[in-house]
């Protein structure tokens, strides 16, 4: 069995072991809600990247300068946390989402982290910033051991996990660090809503359900979804898919409100411009939990590759910005 018909088949059975019914099909057929499930107010986020497109100069691009982007995605590393940068994405009139980075303090350090986050190497660094966010009484999302299903982040489940005898990160590990964590925030009264970020698809293509890796939902506010389509840009991704068909799978595995933490698509065999107008429509009538969806639109190279995710044309603006104004259509 293909591994991602095989993560669809094991939604469904955890869906059905849990007591959750499907209220879309599994199959990837284009039907829609009723009306009253797809009524709601979707919020949408931008990670901009560094340099000068701002999320503000973008809508002056993009739309005349009108609000699209609710909320603005940053990442800062444990040991380079920075309350200014929130601050100042407040300032903007958007909502900051942090995704905080468990990179230790000497890079050169390839160590699985979950064992050191539940030592309390990082406990210094992280209640500094819990006084300063608790000070400040502003309340924002905070998304910590991001993608934690897959094999690419020191905090990964599947890191090392082809070595055997290199050292592993563990699910009671990830449960413990998330409490650890949280508790840290609580305890110095910061107003932080902390999510949950898991992958679409697991690391190596592993094609067990999403049960197998989760750390339970104690003190987490929602499920965020990383889901990309990664069209023709490495031998691993030879395949162009829609947003429906890389995130229908894991959207049914959570349950727990769901935001969509990181989409966008490159340009490689794909209509880029369609796909964003098809990716809107798609979330506002096939994903009726989603509350919030964020797009990473900034280019950049990996494993040699240049992931063109920025709106890059005209056209690819003007498919962005047709299927924003649909989506709000579908859903007023």
């Amino acid at each position: 069995m293909p591994a991602r018909l095989a993560v669809v088949v094991a939604a469904a059975f955890v869906l059905l072991q849990h007591g959750y019914a499907a209220t879309a099909p599994l199959n990837g057929s284009h039907l829609t809600h009723m009306a009253d499930d797809i009524k709601r107010y979707i919020g949408v986020g931008i990670y901009p990247g560094q340099g000068p497109n701002t999320p503000a100069r973008r809508e002056a691009v993009y739309d005349g300068g009108r609000k699209m982007f609710d909320y603005q995605l940053t990442f800062q590393p444990v040991y380079e946390l920075r309350y200014d940068e929130i601050e100042a994405i407040f300032a903007s009139g958007r909502e900051p989402i942090l995704n905080m980075e468990f990179w230790m303090e000497d890079r050169t350090n390839t160590d699985p982290v979950l064992q050191h986050i539940v030592a309390g190497l990082f406990d210094a660094p992280l209640a500094s910033f819990a006084q300063v966010c608790a000070a400040a009484g502003r309340r924002f999302t905070i998304r910590t051991l991001h993608e934690f299903n897959g094999n690419w982040y020191q905090w990964g489940l599947l890191y090392n996990a082809h070595d055997p005898t290199a050292d592993k990160n563990t699910v009671h590990q990830l449960r413990e660090s998330f409490s650890r964590i949280i508790g840290i925030f609580e305890h110095h009264g910061a107003p932080i809503d902390f999510q949950l970020n898991i992958n679409s698809n697991n690391g190596y293509d592993d094609p067990r359900p999403f049960s197998d890796f989760w750390p339970g939902t104690q003190g987490l506010s929602s499920v965020a979804i990383t889901s990309y389509n990664r069209a023709f840009s490495t031998p691993a991704h030879n395949f162009s898919e829609s947003f429906g068909e890389g995130f229908q799978a894991s959207y049914y595995q959570a349950n727990l409100p769901v935001w969509v933490a990181e989409t966008g698509t490159t340009s490689y065999g794909t209509d880029k411009p369609d796909w964003y107008r098809d990716a809107f429509k798609t979330i506002a009538l096939q994903f009726p939990r989603v509350e919030q969806v964020t797009f990473f639109l900034y280019n950049k190279v990996l494993e040699g590759k240049n992931l063109d995710w920025d709106l890059n044309t005209p056209e690819d603006i003007k498919g962005f910005v047709d299927g924003y104004y649909a989506m709000r259509s579908l859903t007023a």
